[in-house]
């Protein structure tokens, strides 16, 4: 691995680390600090996994450009799980970053159970995310 490639892994991991460290979900966030926290969380994601690519020596210039691909060339590397694991967490992103209406109709303005719901998404998406940060880590 060339030493460019390491410092892309290392810039890339970094991003992903602060965007996913930033993400809390208590009992005084708002509607607004959910739809936030989960388009950092795909944020976090979506560089770490650039980050895993890179350090399994693949070329990441058009997948960064294009979230289906970078999607697909994970669930490659991956398996299926963490493809649909993704996609999920993209999907959440797009609905908190462009839909007006997604939170009352998945929530019904219940920011309990809106707060309950981010909180056992990001417990889960903690267990992956450290895992793939890691591998990552393993080749520097």
């Amino acid at each position: 691995m060339t030493d460019e490639t390491k410092r892309r892994l290392t810039e890339h991991l970094g991003l992903a680390l602060g965007f996913f460290v930033s993400i809390q979900f208590s009992s005084q966030s708002t509607e607004y600090d959910i739809r936030n926290g989960l388009s950092r969380l795909y944020y976090a994601f979506f560089h770490v996994c650039l980050a895993f690519l890179l350090s399994q020596d693949q070329e990441i210039d058009k997948l960064r450009h294009n979230h289906g691909t970078l999607h697909a060339a994970i669930g490659r590397q991956l398996g299926k799980y963490m493809d649909s694991f993704l996609r999920d967490v993209y999907k959440s992103r797009l609905e908190s970053d462009y839909e007006p209406g997604s939170f009352t109709r998945r929530y019904r303005n219940d920011l309990e159970k809106a707060r309950a719901e981010s909180n056992l998404l990001l417990e889960r998406a903690s267990k992956n995310f450290y895992w793939i940060y890691q591998e990552c880590r393993k080749v520097l």
